[in-house]
C-alpha cells in the first residue's frame, strides 16, 4: 500500500498502518496481552501463560507485526460512516487460517514463523512438541513448501483430540464475521501452548438515536 495510513473516513481519526498496531483498538490477543503485563495478583485475571510468554519475551510487537502481515484487515462501516470493526476476510474465499509458531532459537532469539496458507489445523498423533532445535531445522530448509509442511506437522503435533471442541467455537466465531481463524503455537522447551481466535479488531463505539424506534409491524 503507497500510503502508509489507513484511509481517513468521517468520524474515524487517522491510525497507525494496521488497526493491529494501534492499542487504542482491542481484540482478543490484545486483551490477553494487557492481562499478561498487568500481573494481577486476582485469581479471576491470571493471564493465559502463552501470553504471559510473550510478554516475558517481550515478543508484543513482533506478533502484531505478524498479524498485520498474514491477517490483512477490512473495515466495516457502521452509522455515520465510522468503522465498527475490522476483519481479514479468507484470501481463498474460504477455509484460510491463519497458523503461527513462536519460539526461541540455539541464541535465544524470539522468532516466529507462519502464514496464511494454512487451513484449520487438525489433530495428528499428539506427541508434545519440544522447543529445542525447531528454528535450527527450519533454517535448514530450503523452500517454504518445506518450512510450511513443518508448521502443519508441528501444529498437527501438538494438537490433541481433547481441542476439538474449542477449535470448533473458533471456527464458527470466524463464519460468522466471515474473518480467517489465527492459531499460535508456543515453543518453551518441553511445554506447547496453543491458543486462538477470529480475526477482529474493534472499532468505534457509535450511536445513532434517531433509529430508535418501537411499534407493531403489520404488512
Amino acid at each position: 500500500m503507497k500510503n502508509s495510513k489507513l484511509k481517513i473516513v468521517q468520524g474515524v481519526r487517522p491510525t497507525s498502518p494496521s488497526p493491529w498496531l494501534d492499542p487504542d483498538f482491542n481484540n482478543d490477543f490484545r486483551h490477553e496481552i494487557q492481562l499478561a503485563q498487568e500481573k494481577s495478583p486476582h485469581p479471576r485475571l491470571i493471564p493465559d501463560p502463552l501470553f504471559a510468554w510473550i510478554v516475558a519475551n517481550s515478543a508484543e510487537r513482533l506478533l502484531y507485526t505478524a498479524f498485520t502481515k498474514f491477517a490483512p484487515l477490512l473495515p466495516t462501516y457502521g452509522y455515520n460512516n465510522e468503522v465498527s470493526l475490522w476483519t481479514a476476510p479468507p484470501l481463498f474465499g474460504a477455509g484460510n487460517a491463519v497458523c503461527l509458531i513462536m519460539s526461541k532459537d540455539r541464541e535465544g532469539a524470539v522468532r516466529l514463523i507462519g502464514g496464511n496458507y494454512f487451513t484449520t489445523p487438525v489433530a495428528g498423533v499428539f506427541e508434545g512438541i519440544s522447543s529445542a532445535g525447531f528454528f535450527a531445522q527450519v533454517d535448514s530448509l530450503s523452500s517454504d513448501q518445506e518450512k510450511i509442511s513443518l508448521v502443519t506437522d508441528t501444529f498437527s503435533k501438538s494438537i490433541s483430540e481433547a481441542n476439538r471442541e474449542w477449535i470448533y467455537q473458533v471456527e464458527s466465531q470466524c463464519m460468522s464475521f466471515y474473518t480467517m481463524p489465527i492459531y499460535l503455537l508456543v515453543l518453551d522447551g518441553e511445554k506447547t501452548f496453543l491458543t486462538g481466535g477470529p480475526a477482529v479488531v474493534e472499532g468505534m463505539k457509535q450511536t445513532e438515536f434517531n433509529l430508535e424506534c418501537f411499534g407493531e409491524v403489520t404488512l
